[in-house]
């Protein structure tokens, strides 16, 4: 079973109409079983995904309004057995640098299948952006993503003891910082690219190379009986047939990996 996990980078109003058509297109060459796509930011990206997701025929989101809840969806190939999204009981204050977050009803989206006997749990979340890249653990965003931190935690921790569990998306934080160790700590999970340098944010033409970054991340959990043998990537995607070279971009972000196998 493969699960890849996306910022899509996909900006409201239409401005990324054509981008996502082709970032689903790019996908699918992936061969991947599951699709866990962050920053769908309108309902209308959504019919863009069925029309160029043509084996992932189960698109798994909540829906407030004019955008899918959190601005997450979940393509499968598979029908999954269960699927609910959570909002965040902690999203921030309404009027703050956090309204977006705030207004994108950020929370988890949790989808379930059986694959070939083997129970699996996939979390699609998104957490608030931290828009300074200061990650003292007590600042007003960081205390934000560490309240959601604990609510993705304690979620994960409730699931069935026999089932593979996965945390994955984009969490704006790195590795080391207080959310990041926390996450690990509260949950008990682990992250299957730990040791991997890479970033996983490629930063645009204004923003500091320090941004250059990991901030999407998979936490896993086995399950009680029958561990899975577990590998994790990082890639860079781009539009492969585009003749222009400002058409090669398809994201700010690059997409993690997640095989898994029976042992």
């Amino acid at each position: 079973m493969r699960i890849i996990s996306f910022n899509t980078f996909g900006l409201p109003n239409y401005v990324s109409w054509r981008r996502i058509a082709d970032i689903a297109t790019e996908v699918t060459n992936l061969d991947a079983d599951v699709l866990c796509f962050q920053e769908i930011q309108q309902k209308a990206y959504i019919g863009q995904l069925k029309n160029h997701l043509p084996r992932h025929l189960h698109l798994s989101y909540g829906v407030e309004g004019h955008i899918p809840m959190g601005n997450l969806v979940t393509a499968s190939m598979q029908k999954p057995v269960r699927t609910e999204f959570k909002l965040f009981p902690n999203r921030g204050k309404k009027l703050s640098i956090g309204f977006a977050d705030w207004l994108s009803f950020k929370g988890y989206l949790l989808t379930e299948y059986d694959f070939s006997g083997q129970k699996v749990v996939v979390m699609n979340t998104h957490t608030n952006a931290n828009y300074m890249a200061k990650w003292d653990p007590e600042s007003p965003i960081s205390r934000i993503q560490r309240d959601q931190v604990a609510f993705l935690a304690e979620a994960g921790r409730s699931q069935a003891p026999d089932a593979f569990v996965v945390i994955c998306g984009d969490f704006n934080f790195p590795r080391g910082t207080r959310m990041y160790k926390e996450m690990i700590e509260k949950s008990g999970f682990f992250d299957p690219l730990a040791e991997d340098p890479r970033p996983t944010y490629q930063p645009i033409s204004l923003l500091e190379k320090s941004w250059s970054i990991p901030l999407d991340f998979f936490f896993c959990r086995q399950p009680m009986k029958h561990p899975l043998k577990v590998e994790a990537d990082i890639r860079t995607m781009v539009n492969q047939v585009s003749r222009f070279p400002y058409g090669h971009f398809l994201s700010d972000h690059f997409a993690i990996i997640l095989n898994l196998e029976k042992e």
